[in-house]
């Protein structure tokens, strides 16, 4: 039951009769016969206000009156517990004298006449109001043909019977996954904490790195920023800046579509009718185990002392930047008419047209045939460390020895015994003692 607030009060023989109420929901009275509502006393005074219009009788104005007394007071006009106006007040001047002394009471029905009118817009009728909305309710809730009750409908149909042996939609699709469900199931495992299982255990063996990756996901959305037109950030904002550029790679990278090909052009044909002379490079270039690969790793050391001598080649070869020449392009240039002069002095070897020293040799050539065999009989002569006087000369170092081995050591060992006269000299002096014996040093 509605809280309800007293607005008007009245004593009579000894007992006070409530004659109006508010509650705090809507004006709502409860009698024996059930709830009246404001429509009823409205009802009673717009009976009443027509009634005076049309000039009704006193009595009539007087049941008008009553009638709207007893629905104030939530009774029923037809019902024993009915009263007459003049049966609750002595008389009107008690009515009149008690509004004059309560006139908070008179503006308080005023108030509620236009809380009445109020409540009348908010109800609204068929094109606005509460009225309104409940029309737009019911399309919105529907039929079987539209609305919320349609689709409730199509949903427990998709939903399906649940009938052992006759099951349809929905569980007719679970029954029959029934195993992909378990294995998903299993996989997904268990959340029980500190016994996880399947999904739930790899989430938390890898809590950090998902911590790690929910930073990064952040970062990158930072980075690809918004795409609110007019206001781009991020990489919206690069697109946008370079759109030209983009439509321009657009249309190279349609091309670079066409040289790649497929299976019937470009370059993916080309490759595959390669197949086997690709397949050959890349045993040639191999792998760790063998082939290029195998052999830079096996030579890295030499590579890398290469990689240097490279650099300090280059570096001695230098630049041919014109007018900042350095290493051998500098030399070049600054011994550039040396050079002219020494191609000028070789000359050229076209046959018959021979110059310079091309001429010679070819003038020479009997004399140059000669003395190559002679040169030839020389070198056999002269020798090297197994033959020749190269050999003899060794030997002879050998013999003559130093102050460790040799005659020179023999030498100094006899002078040790008393030979003091023996000299060991590079040459023979022009005169000699009668007691010397020389030693002659051969270098």
């Amino acid at each position: 039951m509605s809280i309800k607030k007293v607005l008007l009060k009245k004593k009579l023989s000894g007992t006070v009769y409530d004659i109006y109420t508010k509650t705090s929901a809507d004006i709502v009275e409860y009698s024996k016969t059930g709830w009246t509502g404001i429509a009823d006393v409205k009802g009673a005074l717009d009976a009443l206000k027509t009634g005076l219009d049309d000039t009704y009788t006193q009595q009539q104005v007087d049941d008008a009156i009553d009638d709207l007394y007893n629905r104030i007071m939530g009774l029923d006009p037809e019902s024993e517990e009915a009263q007459t106006i003049a049966e609750a007040f002595d008389t009107i001047k008690e009515i009149a004298d008690f509004l004059s002394e309560h006139g908070e009471y008179v503006e308080a029905i005023a108030t509620m006449q236009s809380n009445i009118s109020a409540l009348q817009t908010a109800v609204g009728d068929a094109n606005s109001g509460l009225v309104k909305q409940v029309a737009d309710l019911e399309t919105t809730v529907g039929d079987s043909t539209s609305g919320l009750v349609k689709g409730v409908a199509d949903l427990q149909t998709a939903v399906g019977s649940n009938t052992s042996g006759s099951e349809t939609g929905i569980y007719a699709l679970i029954k029959a996954n029934a195993d992909d469900i378990d294995t998903l199931e299993s996989a997904v495992g268990s959340n029980t904490s500190g016994s996880e299982t399947g999904i739930y255990a790899l989430i938390k063996a890898n809590a950090t790195n998902i911590s790690t990756n929910a930073n990064d996901i952040d970062a990158l959305e930072t980075a690809i920023g918004s795409n609110t037109a007019g206001s781009e950030t991020g990489i919206y904002g690069l697109i946008k800046t370079n759109a030209t550029n983009i439509a321009t790679n657009a249309s190279d990278i349609d091309a670079l579509e066409t040289t790649v090909g497929d299976a019937s052009s470009g370059l993916v044909k080309g490759v595959a009718d390669n197949a086997s002379a690709i397949s050959a490079l890349q045993t040639t270039v191999g792998d760790s185990n063998s082939g290029l690969v195998k052999a830079v790793a096996d030579n890295a050391s030499a590579i890398s002392t290469n990689a240097g001598d490279i650099d300090a080649l280059e570096t001695a070869v230098g630049s041919n930047t014109a007018g900042s020449e350095t290493g051998i392009y500098a030399l070049i240039k600054a011994n550039a008419g040396d050079i002219d002069a020494l191609e000028t002095a070789v000359g050229s070897n076209t046959t018959g047209s021979e110059t310079g020293i091309y001429a010679l040799i070819k003038a020479n050539a009997t004399n140059i045939a000669t003395n190559a065999s002679d040169i030839d009989a020389l070198e056999t002569t002269v020798g090297d460390s197994t033959s020749g006087l190269v050999k003899d000369v060794a030997d002879l170092k050998t013999t003559v020895g130093d102050a460790n081995s040799g005659l020179v050591k023999d030498v100094n060992d006899l002078k040790g015994e008393g030979f003091a006269h023996i000299n060991v000299v590079s040459s023979m002096p022009a005169t000699v003692s009668d007691y010397d014996l020389y030693m002659v040093e051969l270098s």
